[in-house]
């Protein structure tokens, strides 16, 4: 692995940080009131032939796991319009969203954090997602991940 312009590249893909997402060109989309989105982190993978992007949301202290539904929306949108957004996510044809919950100092129950915020997000996804099989491949992309009390990495 080696540093690029972005983050970190190697051999099975990159992972880029502060990258900004421009939403200006493509209205037709209706993102809420931004001009960019900027995941806490842009991981590209190559598996295969087939390129895959996992943006990363990184959440600390919320112990009731509220999540900002106006972001959860662009994310969506991101991930149910790869190819509108190739250049920025490398030519993936497959975007998924991962949510990492941490211990905060004084809301440290990252696990009590996630299942709350894991039923916001399938609620939001469930009410605003008509189409069923968009939704499942939504579903499908999209994980909900902790760190435990014991310090390991755990998925709902």
């Amino acid at each position: 692995m080696e540093f690029g312009k972005d983050g970190l590249v190697g051999k099975l893909g990159n992972i880029k940080y502060n990258h900004k997402i421009d939403i200006t060109q493509h209205p037709n989309l209706n993102f809420s009131n931004k001009d960019y989105i900027e995941p806490d982190q842009l991981v590209i993978s190559a598996i295969g032939r087939q390129k895959q992007a996992k943006m990363v949301d990184v959440k600390t202290g919320y112990e009731e796991g509220n999540i900002d539904l106006d972001q959860l929306d662009n994310y969506l949108k991101l991930m149910n319009n790869p190819k509108s957004f190739s250049t920025d996510f490398d030519g993936a044809e497959e975007i998924s969203l991962e949510y990492l919950f941490l211990p905060g100092k004084k809301a440290g129950d990252a696990k009590k954090a996630a299942k709350n915020a894991k039923a916001e997000i399938l609620k939001f996804i469930k009410d605003t997602i008509t189409d069923k099989k968009q939704r499942e491949k939504i579903i499908q992309n999209l994980e909900v991940k902790y760190i435990g009390e014991d310090g390991l990495l755990k998925t709902l």
